[in-house]
């Protein structure tokens, strides 16, 4: 059965914290819910039962982003991944699993820290702090995040044309500027209908 996986990363030098796990389980409930609402076959992605997995790692939380690991936009993003893939079995284009990593670690600047692609996203500490309400944007716009990264994992590409031209109506979709409005933004009809053609969206 085609499964949405989240993972709460708690590096070493790091304590688990039930209020992110439970911060973390309540924006992807939400956005499994808009996800239903917006596609019009009432069609939606699965969770696990747990919701959120909390895995600790043996890295401390300055490593991930100081570790020399490729180019260095990528250092955080590859050991994050490097990290979770080895503990949790995951992996790119898994057939059976999307898999969201929020890690309690930040990126430093210049460095991926969300991002979503073939299967995988991950979500660095700032996103973690946002949904919990720690920062001056709104909650609200970190579940936008989530649901955005979470679509670049579904598959679901940027519009054409908004990052020439973010005037464009489709600029505001939740695959782009959209995501900062949540829950007031949209999937396009195309997005709506790769969804339709996912084996992770089930009615």
């Amino acid at each position: 059965m085609q499964t949405v996986r989240v993972v709460y990363l708690v590096p070493s030098d790091a304590n688990p914290c039930e209020d992110y796990r439970h911060a973390i389980a309540n924006a992807i409930t939400h956005l499994q819910q808009w996800y239903l609402a917006q596609m019009e076959n009432r069609k939606t992605f699965r969770l696990t039962d747990t919701i959120v997995e909390v895995v600790r790692t043996k890295h401390k939380a300055r490593w991930y982003a100081t570790n020399p690991a490729g180019e260095y936009h990528l250092w955080f993003w590859n050991n994050v991944l490097a990290d979770s893939f080895a503990l949790t079995g995951a992996s790119f284009n898994d057939p059976n699993f999307i898999w969201i990593f929020y890690i309690d670690a930040e990126n430093d600047e210049g460095q991926y820290g969300g991002a979503g692609t073939c299967g995988v996203a991950v979500l660095p500490q700032h996103d973690i702090r946002g949904l919990m309400g720690l920062s001056k944007e709104p909650i609200s716009r970190w579940i936008g995040g989530l649901g955005h990264e979470l679509g670049h994992a579904f598959g679901l590409p940027h519009p054409p044309g908004c990052e020439e031209d973010q005037s464009l109506p489709e600029s505001q979709c939740i695959m782009y500027l959209g995501m900062y409005n949540y829950p007031e933004t949209f999937l396009l009809a195309e997005d709506k209908e790769m969804l339709n053609q996912s084996r992770f969206f089930v009615g």
